[in-house]
């Protein structure tokens, strides 16, 4: 049973950073590029994807600045869907080289991870186990915010999207993200 917070009482003794618990996560953008590769294919992909996003992100103003993301929309036919950016808030104008994607408000399932990047799988593992055990309709999207440059990673905020579902909308700079699901 889920306690008050959406976690689950006592699931780790002592221990806030290893805590899992179901979030509403409000609507907002992520400026960077769409990948769409293989698993094979993925690290070189996105190691690119990122490298143009950072050589355009250091021009946005310092109050566009916002969270490193990288988002797994789903896999198709073995082709994974993900985006790479910067999570912003508000409708900031797209950089040239760069596009807009509108995640929508959506229920989650969330852990925070501190340490190395190649831990974060285990954190998404974790995620997906909670989400069957507590019958939450975990879904594909799911969303690593906080990289930071280096080996160890530092802080990530690893969110899995539990039923309903609500598809995240490349789009135009005018656009605002949809409202909260129901």
């Amino acid at each position: 049973m889920l306690g008050p917070t959406g976690s689950i009482p006592g699931a780790v003794a002592g221990s806030e950073r290893k805590m899992i618990e179901v979030i509403r996560q409000d609507a907002f953008f992520v400026l960077g590029l769409p990948i769409q590769a293989s698993w094979d294919a993925l690290p070189r992909h996105a190691a690119a994807a990122w490298e143009q996003v950072l050589a355009v992100e250091e021009f946005l103003a310092p109050a566009a600045r916002g969270t490193y993301v990288r988002i797994t929309v789903g896999v198709e036919q073995g082709v994974y869907h993900e985006f790479v950016g910067v999570r912003v808030d508000g409708d900031i104008a797209v950089p040239a080289g760069l596009q807009r994607f509108a995640m929508p408000a959506q229920r989650y399932v969330r852990k925070r991870h501190y340490g190395r990047m190649v831990d974060v799988l285990d954190g998404f593992i974790d995620l997906y186990r909670f989400a069957k055990n507590h019958a939450l309709g975990a879904q594909d999207l799911r969303i690593d915010m906080g990289y930071l440059a280096g080996p160890d990673g530092g802080f990530h905020e690893l969110l899995v999207a539990i039923e309903p579902q609500l598809a995240p909308v490349l789009q135009g700079p005018t656009v605002e993200p949809s409202s909260e699901i129901g």
